[in-house]
């Protein structure tokens, strides 16, 4: 037997309880979300994958990045682990002959600063994160390697949350 209790959230809650036929009937009306890389990538979602060191991660991910970017997204991947050079030498062949990116696959890597500017560092990440992707105007972001992302101090779970929550905010917007 189903009730018309309407359950929302309160201030003082980080959840929104509705029964499961709600929530149906609410989204029914939404858009069905875009596969950019059937069925893992969808639209909209952030998508972390972690694993251990050095078994195929951002091979993984670049190659899932340039099929979605041969399907026409703007996919702008951030690499925070891999010299030019070491990225280089990844995407060459043994002639020296170099892999062909599709034109909306973008790669930033850290910028050489003299100073830091007087900002907190999680903020000063998003604001170019926010700039880069008014920049490429890419719809798929790609961030390689989140531990680099978190500042060096000893309560990393921390500061990782305002970062993740601006991540969570952003691909909203």
């Amino acid at each position: 037997m189903e009730t018309n209790h309407q359950h929302s959230n309160s201030n003082n809650s980080m959840f929104e309880v509705r029964t499961a036929n709600q929530v149906l009937k609410d989204a029914a009306n939404l858009p069905d979300p875009i596969e950019l890389f059937s069925p893992l990538i969808i639209q909209g979602e952030l998508i972390i994958l972690f694993a251990d060191t050095g078994i195929g991660k951002t091979a993984l991910i670049v190659q899932v990045g340039i099929q979605i970017a041969k399907a026409d997204w703007i996919v702008f991947y951030i690499d925070l682990e891999l010299s030019d050079k070491q990225f280089e030498k990844r995407y060459r062949n043994p002639d020296g002959v170099h892999f062909q990116f599709p034109q909306t696959f973008f790669r930033a890597s850290y910028a050489s600063l003299r100073t830091m500017p007087e900002m907190e560092y999680e903020k000063f990440f998003i604001k170019s994160l926010k700039d880069s992707i008014s920049q490429t105007q890419a719809s798929v972001i790609i961030i390689d390697n989140m531990t680099k992302v978190v500042s060096g101090d000893t309560d990393s779970a921390k500061n990782t949350i305002p970062i993740m929550n601006s991540l969570s905010e952003l691909k909203s917007a």
